[in-house]
């Protein structure tokens, strides 16, 4: 090894002392590059990861508003269906009071039993929305999120 570094330093290099301290050179500046790279690499290490954060911090805040926003269309949309149950219940019992005590008050009934059916088939139906769009928002973040994350 040390004849094919004479060699090829008796070359380019008039004596083995320049040819040593050339190689020392080398040396030194190969360690300098190594240490600048490994310096980059930590700088990148520790963007990537800032970025990480700041992306699961918004990810998590467009969750949040999202849920609240959610959650006052349901109540809005609950308060609404509340209130037309209540009118329609106030509107059938004056109807009974009206009519008379006969047939009608059974069909009036049945209608008021049929407006709870309802009501309850939308509770149903509301909650059923509710878990679906969840999942669907949670999936469409998770999607997003890994989207920003591979860019």
């Amino acid at each position: 090894m040390l004849c094919a570094i004479y060699v090829f330093c008796s070359h380019c290099c008039p004596s083995i002392p320049q040819a040593v301290k050339a190689l020392h050179r080398l040396i030194d500046q190969l360690h300098s590059h190594i240490k600048k790279l490994y310096q980059d690499q930590e700088t990148q290490k520790r963007s990537v990861q800032q970025i990480t954060r700041d992306k699961e911090r918004e990810l998590r805040q467009q969750r949040e508003e999202l849920s609240m926003e959610r959650e006052q269309a349901l109540d809005l949309l609950k308060e609404r269906l509340i209130q037309e149950h209540v009118e329609e219940v106030s509107k059938l019992q004056r109807t009974k009071m009206k009519e008379s005590r006969g047939g009608e008050s059974q069909v009036l009934r049945q209608q008021l039993w049929q407006k709870d059916e309802e009501l309850r088939a939308i509770q149903r139906s509301m909650s059923q929305w509710k878990d679906q769009t969840a999942a669907k928002l949670a999936l469409k973040f998770e999607e997003e999120f890994t989207s920003e994350l591979e860019r």
